[in-house]
């Protein structure tokens, strides 16, 4: 069997050797792959590539409008597995109906065998038979034992069938958890009544406009966004550098307290740009999130311990900023000689 398109979405080095190492793919089948996968996918395989954005996180919001462009039919719902990505795409070419095989989310009657023999999964590679076992409804009916990652890849297309009831989707597993909002027919019967006609995906895809990319204009914009979080950069050490002078004690007056709180509010507008950045805010996120709840827990007095708390949570947070920032940066600069390179070559 040679599949039209082979989705992936291994960010790990090491599940390169799993999947992909030692496998001749012929040239003929396209590979549907977000841009995070990791590169050597990218760089061994020999036919098309299909690259989608990924909606709803900020990052390639960022990607999108610093360098690409490409508009919101570039971005697609992509879940959390293959399967989702492959029918994510499905859904974003109009194909209905949509058949799902393979997709039983559950482990077998035994309760432990996760997936057939002579696969990548043969020993237990992720510890599958070690996590906590859920029941769900399962495809013919009674219920079946699941985990928590294939419950809410589950969940994931149930979410999106009712986000559009209008779609058909077939669920030909013939096995496994029942996905709501499908439609359970056998695998064969399926085919019979669907697969009528035959479509040459290549060809179709190859016969689609293709995106016009110059890497001239990317390198220019990779510059200039380097150049406002450098300048982002200073300004957020130039405030660490005026917290680092506030010196309470027990003894300091309310006035200097007050004036301290003053100055302190000036990291507002560091919070303002990292939340307005799309780039910053997905990459500060967790420490935007921890430093708001540490926050909230400081009692609503003026004094001396909770000014204090308040001066050490700011100073910690742009500590971090500013680290964060400078990794960025420098990330960004790399990608400014790789273009350099690129573009000489």
């Amino acid at each position: 069997i040679v599949p039209d398109i082979v989705a992936s979405i291994e960010r790990y080095p090491e599940l390169y050797g799993y999947c992909y190492a030692g496998k001749d793919i012929p040239e003929e089948v396209v590979l549907l792959a977000p841009l995070v996968i990791t590169p050597p996918i990218f760089q061994n395989h020999k036919g098309l590539k299909l690259i989608p954005m990924r909606a709803m996180v900020r990052d390639n919001f960022w990607l999108n409008d610093t360098l690409f462009n490409l508009g919101q039919q570039a971005f697609l719902t992509m879940g959390a597995s293959v399967a989702h990505l492959a029918f994510a795409f499905a859904s974003h070419t109009g194909a209905s109906p949509i058949i799902l095989a393979g997709q039983d989310l559950a482990y077998g009657a035994d309760g432990k065998q996760s997936h057939s023999s002579g696969t990548i999964y043969d020993g237990d590679v992720y510890g599958l038979s070690k996590q906590e076992k859920i029941e769900v409804e399962g495809y013919y009916g009674g219920t079946v034992y699941t985990n928590r990652d294939w419950q809410l890849f589950k969940q994931w297309f149930e979410l999106q069938l009712l986000k559009q009831p209008e779609s058909v989707v077939i669920n030909a597993t013939e096995g496994g958890a029942r996905i709501k909002g499908t439609v359970e027919l056998p695998l064969k019967e399926a085919v019979a009544r669907y697969c009528v006609r035959e479509v040459n995906i290549l060809e179709e895809l190859k016969e689609t406009p293709k995106y016009s990319l110059n890497a001239l204009i990317m390198q220019r914009n990779l510059v200039k966004a380097k150049k406002d979080l450098a300048k982002f950069l200073k300004q957020t050490r130039s405030m660490l550098q005026k917290l680092d002078k506030i010196n309470l004690t027990p003894a300091t007056t309310e006035k200097a307290m007050v004036a301290a709180l003053t100055e302190m509010k000036e990291t507002d507008k560091i919070i303002i740009y990292i939340n307005e950045h799309n780039l910053l805010r997905h990459v500060l996120q967790p420490v935007i999130v921890n430093t708001f709840n540490n926050f909230y827990r400081i009692p609503e007095k003026m004094g001396y311990e909770t000014v204090n708390d308040n001066l050490k949570l700011q100073k910690d947070f742009l500590v971090v900023v500013a680290a964060s920032t400078e990794r960025v940066v420098n990330i960004l600069q790399k990608n400014i000689d790789d273009f350099a390179k690129y573009i000489k070559a």
